[in-house]
């Protein structure tokens, strides 16, 4: 059986530091169900450690992963909604063998034309 993990696409230069280089798509999600084991761009967080912070470099922010529970630590300026979505959209999560990603539909709604 699986752990609870937390995966990105990019590098973690330490411990206790990452760097997001790309958000994951269905298609990562579907190689992540099948794999039981990641090579690189692929790296995992365990949410079963103890509490752990990571310094994610893109935005100068901090996330704690905690056994149940992931939380965004801002840096020195207040994060933007968009920033916060943009944040949590570049991590997949693994719980067992399911897998789920965030999405934002950005997609503007068309109204139909009456002619």
């Amino acid at each position: 059986m699986r752990k609870k993990l937390v995966v990105f696409i990019g590098d973690r230069p330490s411990h206790f530091e990452i760097q997001i280089n790309n958000k994951p798509c269905f298609s990562d999600v579907l190689l992540l169900t099948k794999m039981f084991y990641w090579k690189n761009p692929y790296h995992t967080i365990s949410f079963e450690q103890s509490p752990l912070s990571i310094y994610i470099k893109e935005n100068n922010s901090q996330f704690t992963c905690n056994p149940n529970l992931l939380q965004l630590n801002e840096g020195d300026q207040p994060l933007l909604e968009e920033e916060v979505y943009d944040i949590f959209t570049s991590f997949a999560f693994i719980k067992n063998h399911k897998v789920s990603i965030l999405v934002i539909n950005d997609k503007k709604k068309y109204k139909c034309k009456k002619e």
